[in-house]
Parts: C-alpha cells; structure tokens; sequence
C-alpha cells in the first residue's frame, strides 16, 4: 500500500496542475501508514504538505482524515490530550464517505480517554454503543469490539475475563478472514491482559506471534 500511494503522489506531483481533488488525501494516507511505521518525521511532511494544498486537494468526505492521522502523531509523541481535541474537529468534519466506516472516530476517541485515564467517559461511549451486546463477530462493528477490550483492560477485575472470552471470539473471526491488522490489534490486547492475569506464559506467546506477524511488514507503534 505504501508504494502505491507513493507512486500515485509521484504521478500527482509530477502532472496535476492545478491540484487533484484527491492530492491532499494521498498525502494524509501515507503519512498514516508512515506513522505506524514510526517515521514520525515522515508523518509531519505529508500532513504539512497536505495542510498546504489546502481544501480544495481533498475529497469532502476525507477532510476528517487530517486530523485523525494528526491526532494520533500526538499520541505517539507524548500529546494524547491534544489527541482529543483533534479527534473532537475530527467528528466536526466528518461526513459520510464511499466505503463503511471500520474505525470509527468515536471508538478512535474512547482508546485516547483511556491512554489519558478517563475510564468512565469510556465506558460511557461503550453504554451509548451497546458494546456488550449483538455479534461479536461482526466484520463492521470489529473495531468497537476491539476497543471494549481495551476498556475491560483498564478496568481490571472480572473484565479482564470477559476480555479474554471476547478477543478470542474476534480472533478466530479475523483469522478466518485474513484481516492481519485486526489479529495484530486483538493479539496485543489479549497479551497485557495475560499478563494482568499472571498467565505470563500465554502473554509472551500472544505478543511473539504478534511480532511475527506485523514487525517483518514494518508495524510499530501498535506494539510501543
């Protein structure tokens, strides 16, 4: 993906004039691949570069985008607050695009209350999503249940149980599917909540093939 965002913003550079109304999005796109990479430097470039272009090089349905990816550079460099206020104008500016919504900003906002320790603004966002209920499989709702997760992590106790249960149900969907971002992400999660438990054995193997899975394509920050 990154070598074809990075031909295609090539070709755009090289020949449209003015702008596309799409060249501001390749830039916002790479700098989020780049930024679970960690090339930070990278990340700042392209989401400069795309600022400068300004408005009229991005689809309508894409300008939440910038402040998505902007969001979670802050994240990585110590900035989590400052996260939630871009996820906040995020929401002001989304629209509804082309394709289905897989990470939605909402649950993209309740993992930053919970980096910051708002546990309860979390679980309010859990209540108002009906996490604990419906399949707990669904391709479309994958990234919430993902999230309820990290939430059951945090709050410790006899949610860290039910986390397990989940992220083992959400595994064996991924898997079957060969949606390896999703595995990744699950495999994380279930590894600090072995470790909560004290299973250390089951931690270390779920972190290990979380390595091997996403580290040789260049993953990151998932594991920081």
């Amino acid at each position: 993906v990154r070598r074809l965002l990075e031909r295609d913003l090539a070709i755009a550079q090289a020949y449209a004039r003015p702008a596309l109304a799409s060249h501001a999005d390749l830039h916002v796109a790479l700098a989020d691949i780049l930024r679970e990479r960690g090339d930070i430097e990278a990340v700042a470039h392209h989401l400069e570069a795309a600022r400068d272009l300004g408005d009229a090089a991005s689809l309508p349905e894409n300008r939440f985008r910038w402040y998505a990816v902007r969001a979670d550079l802050l994240a990585a460099t110590g900035g989590p607050v400052g996260a939630l206020a871009m996820l906040d104008r995020a929401e002001q500016l989304h629209l509804p695009g082309f394709l289905p919504d897989l990470q939605p900003l909402p649950a993209r906002r309740a993992r930053m209350l919970l980096r910051v320790g708002r546990i309860d603004e979390a679980r309010a966002w859990a209540r108002e999503r009906g996490i604990q209920t419906g399949d707990a499989t669904a391709y479309r709702s994958e990234y919430d249940r993902l999230t309820s997760a990290r939430l059951f992590l945090a709050e410790g106790g006899s949610g860290l149980g039910a986390g397990v249960e989940l992220l083992d149900r959400l595994l064996t969907a991924a898997e079957a599917a060969g949606r390896v971002g999703s595995v990744i992400d699950a495999l994380v999660v279930r590894a600090l909540i072995h470790r909560a438990l004290g299973n250390t054995a089951a931690a270390v193997r779920d972190l290990a093939r979380a390595l091997m899975l996403g580290a040789t394509a260049g993953w990151q920050r998932i594991y920081l």
